[in-house]
């Protein structure tokens, strides 16, 4: 559908009054309607991804305050900040609850209420992109295609701004990785590798679980991938191009990188910096234990990291470096699933064998690094 006018996702209408509204400005060609019976029918369209184009502004009508129902918010839900808003210009004395368990929904849009109600936040989601109008009803159709066309502009102004966020923050990751490898120039294209890698293993991984992500989920986990190794900037020059054997004391300072990289991603309040401090966090852990900087197990590792971790280890013994000649397709495929296969959690393992030919492909997709020497280790990946 065109940009031009906003297309209205109309959900659980009760007044024939707001139909008719509705249709009349359908019929003015100042949007495009689309009526949903339950909110469920709608999930299609809360997926990101080609559907959201779509997914402009929803409609919602519930319950009179009158009843006393209590607005619903669900913890830690961005749209959540929308209640301070909503909260006075609805009723003062509406009760305020957190539901931990409820369903929820992502709608990537503007939200239209239609009239004095409540508004079940519990049940709209992971709204990052939430504008919110009020419109009280009975309502003038003029002053309703008013409010419309405003709450349009917002819609796409707010989601230009996001873009425009989102490519500097991609654009600052991408040179602090290309800082990375500046530094340590031991590991060549590795940083590029693992996002790319990364990328595809965690496309097979979470179809495997029937918990897809969308095509931008996808690509913030590669940018994120890509700063694994951010806290190698503050290991000591003799440590990271040391040719050979690390010392016990120089391992122990090597490994420090993990925090450090932490430290350095964490608390930014943007989403995929987050997810790249807890990616460079949890990188060297492992599911039976004994990784560090933490030493967590199991679920406790996130399973992004751990994605990234194998795909790491999987570079490492694939890419030549000054320290050491590259492992062949057969070692590093008998190291990761065999040696190694307690490190990792079961079902990523398996989704790893599955595709290991595809993996294996695409890493030979990339140029290759400089020959090295002949010693062979994994202390510096």
């Amino acid at each position: 559908m065109s940009n031009s006018v906003p297309h209205i996702h109309l959900l659980s209408v009760d007044s024939s009054y707001n139909r008719l509204m509705m249709e009349s400005l359908q019929a003015e060609k100042a949007c495009q309607v689309t009526e949903h019976a339950q909110l469920q029918e709608m999930a299609a369209l809360c997926w990101e991804g080609t559907t959201t184009s779509m997914a402009d502004i929803l409609v919602l009508e519930s319950e009179w305050l009158e009843k006393n129902i209590p607005i619903v918010r669900q913890p830690n839900n961005p749209a959540a900040g929308v209640v301070a808003f909503l909260r006075p210009r609805l009723a003062k004395n509406a009760q305020v609850i957190d539901v931990a368990n409820s369903d929820t929904y992502s709608f990537p849009g503007g939200i239209l209420l239609l009239s004095n109600r409540t508004l079940s936040l519990g049940n709209i989601g992971n709204c990052h992109e939430l504008v919110v109008e009020v419109v009280e009803t009975p309502v003038n159709l003029n002053q309703l295609k008013e409010s419309l066309s405003t709450l349009w502009y917002r819609v796409r102004a707010h989601r230009r701004f996001l873009g425009i966020i989102d490519s500097r923050t991609e654009t600052l990751m991408l040179k602090l990785a290309k800082a990375i490898e500046h530094r340590d120039k031991t590991t060549g294209d590795h940083v590029h590798r693992v996002a790319a890698l990364t990328r595809l293993l965690a496309e097979k991984y979470f179809h495997h679980i029937k918990q897809p992500l969308s095509e931008s989920e996808l690509n913030r986990l590669a940018l994120a991938a890509a700063l694994h190794d951010v806290g190698k900037i503050a290991t000591p020059e003799a440590v990271l191009s040391k040719p050979g054997q690390l010392t016990d004391a120089e391992r122990e300072t090597m490994k420090n990188h993990s925090q450090k990289g932490y430290d350095l991603l964490k608390e930014t309040r943007i989403d995929v910096m987050d997810l790249a401090a807890e990616i460079a966090k949890n990188h060297h852990e492992r599911d039976c234990g004994g990784g560090y900087p933490c030493g967590i197990t199991g679920g406790d590792i996130p399973i992004k990291a751990q994605i990234v971790a194998i795909i790491d280890v999987m570079d490492a013994l694939l890419a030549d470096r000054p320290y050491k000649k590259a492992r062949s397709k057969e070692d590093t495929f008998r190291i990761v699933t065999k040696e190694n296969e307690t490190h990792y959690n079961k079902v990523l393992l398996n989704v790893f064998i599955q595709n290991w030919e595809l993996l294996y492909a695409t890493f030979q997709t990339f140029p290759r690094d400089p020959s090295p020497g002949d010693r062979c280790s994994l202390n510096h990946c």
